[in-house]
């Protein structure tokens, strides 16, 4: 079951009008949630918002086709950042009325966006790279962090608020939160490419990003990571938490947990093995740490991988 789909109901048959895309629509002061499901197989549906929007898979899969760009299979927990007037066409291959296909929308008032950004560039403006702040419409779809989820729910939840003040103005302070958490999170997932060879970074933070990728598989001293950064370790940790949204040491953990899962796909390797060739040096700490990330133990995400 993804994280959204927890707090996220799907209603009640005899409430829904349409069964392509029916909408659900919630108004916030400084933007707008819509909850739509489809209950039928369908494809090449036109979708198109008027302001910046970001989505995110509750159930089922849809096949993405958005101009300019190649398409893509969306799952739930996943993200799509659409911009203002970008013309998309939707495949639901799976949907029926027992498992519906649900997703949510949120379009940002193109003012709030604007001015959280500056805001964050005036008061808290990027140490690593020589750039501002800004979101990346480069790449549109990528998995949704924990916090970015946990901003989604509230605003879910929001939207059942009666006193119109206080939905007024916990939705904007939530939606800004959003905006921070998505540029921190874009952020992580190019030094995520990176250290998959996928990328290439600049930033003042390359030569720690560039250790952690030589070195996931051993055992990485903080102290270390601090001096090539030519900072006190509380500075270090301060300023890359400020540009990334998690600490050094999430996001070690973060990477060995990937390659883990890469190295538990291998029939031969035990799960001794994956754990110390994954640059964990603790089994339990290992079967500990992989639960919390996936929700499920090494052994049985391995019984899970289909037999070839």
């Amino acid at each position: 079951m993804s994280v959204l789909s927890k707090h996220i109901a799907t209603r009640a048959e005899r409430t829904v009008k349409e069964v392509v895309e029916d909408r659900n629509v919630v108004q916030f002061g400084k933007g707008e949630l819509s909850i739509y499901e489809t209950r039928a197989q369908a494809n090449d549906f036109a979708l198109e918002f008027n302001s910046f929007a970001l989505t995110a898979m509750i159930q089922g899969k849809k096949i993405m086709h958005l101009e300019g760009y190649n398409s893509f299979e969306y799952f739930p927990d996943e993200l799509t950042i659409v911009p203002s007037h970008q013309k998309m066409l939707i495949d639901f291959p799976e949907a029926t009325a027992s498992n519906p296909t649900r997703c949510i929308a949120l379009v940002i008032d193109d003012l709030l966006l604007k001015s959280t950004i500056e805001s964050i560039n005036e008061q808290s403006p990027r140490i690593s790279v020589e750039e501002d702040w800004a979101v990346d419409t480069e790449k549109l779809h990528f998995n949704a962090s924990k916090e970015i989820l946990g901003t989604l729910t509230r605003l879910a939840s929001l939207g059942q608020e009666q006193d119109v003040l206080s939905r007024t103005v916990l939705s904007e302070l939530t939606l800004r939160e959003l905006i921070v958490r998505l540029m921190q999170s874009q952020a992580q997932h190019k030094v995520s490419e990176y250290l998959l060879g996928k990328k290439n970074i600049s930033s003042k933070f390359s030569a720690v990003t560039h250790f952690i990728k030589e070195n996931i598989t051993e055992k990485i001293d903080i102290d270390k990571l601090s001096s090539l950064a030519y900072m006190s370790k509380a500075n270090f940790f301060k300023a890359f938490k400020k540009e990334f949204g998690i600490t050094p040491v999430e996001l070690i953990t973060k990477e060995r947990i990937k390659l883990a899962k890469k190295n538990l796909l291998d029939p031969s390797a035990s799960i001794t093995d994956v754990c110390y060739a994954s640059g964990f040096n603790n089994l339990s700490h290992f079967f500990r740490l992989f639960k919390k990330h996936e929700g499920i133990t090494p052994k049985l995400f391995k019984h899970r991988i289909p037999s070839s």
